[in-house]
């Protein structure tokens, strides 16, 4: 999943995600070899870590189901 953030972030920590930055302000969030999946319902987590800001959880936002 590709998604916008002005300030790249510099490190990440996920048991099932890896965090990349792509160029500019466009990061990819990508599963790792342990992600089965996502499940109504169930909630995933990334930690990362930006120069700046933090994304809210406003700014993103994810519905699966």
């Amino acid at each position: 999943m590709n998604f916008s953030q002005v300030y790249p972030a510099y490190a990440s920590s996920s048991e099932t995600f890896d965090l990349q930055h792509l160029n500019g302000d466009i990061h990819q969030i990508t599963g790792k070899n342990n992600f089965t999946g996502f499940k109504t319902g169930q909630s995933q987590k990334i930690k990362l870590w930006v120069k700046s800001t933090l994304i809210s959880e406003s700014e993103l936002c994810l519905t699966i189901g």
